[in-house]
Order: structure tokens, then sequence, then C-alpha cells
């Protein structure tokens, strides 16, 4: 008598090819990366504030070659130092591009995001310089939130980029 059951899938085993054709046309979309990006910031803002140490922890732990390289490094270091040159390298390239011979060649164009570019570097020092002016705020960190808004824009951007008018502009 033969076994007429399904075959056991494996777990994270190979998918069938429509479902891996679409997953990674899904993780191929900008839409995905935005909501990821700001899914993982909520994640650790929430972690961060409810299990500090254990955040403290994870971020301290020293990770890579360190005898021929002397790349022991911590987690800290390798996101703000090693992940953060890629990301900014990344961005720079297709800013250049935009600026040169995409739709942002023209410099009217060009205005809102240049606008928007110094307000996000502007608006962030200021809020954060506000919130810390009291005696015992650290007044020393402000360079944080203006290193940092160009990931979140460009990922709700393009998050929100199916529910943008067709004339929006060169942000949807």
């Amino acid at each position: 008598m033969s076994d007429s059951s399904p075959p056991r899938r494996q777990f994270l085993g190979r998918l069938p090819l429509p479902e891996r054709a679409f997953l990674i046309e899904a993780l191929r979309a900008e839409t995905v990366g935005g909501v990821l990006l700001l899914a993982a910031a909520v994640a650790a803002l929430i972690w961060a504030n409810a299990w500090p140490h254990s955040y403290e922890s994870v971020l301290d732990r020293a990770v890579g070659p360190s005898t021929p390289l002397h790349l022991h490094l911590t987690l800290e270091v390798w996101a703000n130092d090693g992940l953060l040159t890629v990301f900014f390298f990344v961005a720079g390239i297709e800013l250049k591009r935009e600026l040169v011979a995409g739709e942002l060649r023209d410099a009217r164009a060009a205005a809102l995001p240049v606008v928007a570019a110094v307000c996000g570097v502007a608006l962030p020092a200021l809020v954060y310089t506000l919130v810390n002016s009291t005696l015992s705020g650290h007044r020393g960190g402000w360079a944080v939130p203006t290193a940092t808004d160009i990931a979140f824009a460009l990922g709700y951007s393009r998050s929100s980029a199916p529910t943008c008018p067709p004339r929006c502009g060169p942000f949807c």
C-alpha cells in the first residue's frame, strides 16, 4: 500500500517557483524596504526603551577578525562606521545620477529637494537642541538625528509611493 500523504515541506526549504518569484519581486520593491525600515525602527525603539540593558549589551558585543586586520569591533562601531558609510555612499551615487542625468538636472526641479535637505539637517538639530536645552540635557549628540533623517525620508517616500498623487514630483 502506497503512502498518499503529500511530501513534508522543509522549514525554510526552497519555495516553489511562483512563490519564490513573488517573494523576490516583493523584496525588490522599494515599498517593502521602506516598510521594513520603519518596522525595524519601531522595534528598536521599543527594545531600547523597554529593555535598555539588553539593548546596550548587544551594541557592546565585539565581532570580526582581530589578528590580521584589527577589525574586532563592537556592533555599534560596525553599524556607525561601516553600514552608514555604505548607505551614504550609495545615496550619494544615486543623488549624483539624479543631478547629472535624472529628473533633478533642472535647477527648478532640484529646488524643492535642496530646501528639504537643508531643512532635514537644520530642523532635527533644532528640535534636539530645544529638547536637550535643560541643565540635565545632553547637547553633544545633535548630529545623530541629522544623519539618520535621509534613511527615514527615503523609506517613508518609497513606502507611501502608491498613495502619492501622480504629479507629486521626484519624491514618489
